[in-house]
C-alpha cells in the first residue's frame, strides 16, 4: 500500500539557473563555474564564488598598501598578520 503523507513544509520550486547561477556538476562530483571554471567540492561555494567574485574586481581595499582582497575576512587577516606586526616591531 502506498501512502502520500502530506507536510506543511513547502520548497522553492524556483530551479537554481533561474536565479542567475550558471555552474554545474562536474564527472569528479565537483560543482564548477561555467563562466571561469573554478571547481567546489559544495554548490555553497560556488553560488558564493559567483556571487561576490567571479568576474567582479575586489571590494575591499587594505588602508596602508592599498591592496585589495575579494573577501573581508582575508582583508581582516592581511592587516592582522602583516601591519598588527609591522607596527610592533
Amino acid at each position: 500500500m502506498n501512502v502520500i503523507e502530506r507536510t506543511p513544509y513547502r520548497t522553492n520550486p524556483k530551479p537554481i539557473f533561474i536565479l542567475g547561477f550558471d555552474y554545474c556538476m562536474d564527472q569528479d562530483g565537483f560543482f564548477k563555474c561555467n563562466k571561469c571554471f573554478r571547481r567546489y567540492k559544495r554548490r555553497h561555494g560556488v553560488v558564493q564564488h559567483q556571487r561576490y567574485e567571479c568576474g567582479k574586481s575586489p571590494q575591499f581595499k587594505c588602508g596602508v598598501c592599498s591592496r585589495t582582497f575579494a573577501h573581508k575576512a582575508s582583508l581582516k587577516y592581511h592587516v592582522k598578520c602583516l601591519h598588527m606586526t609591522q607596527k610592533d616591531s
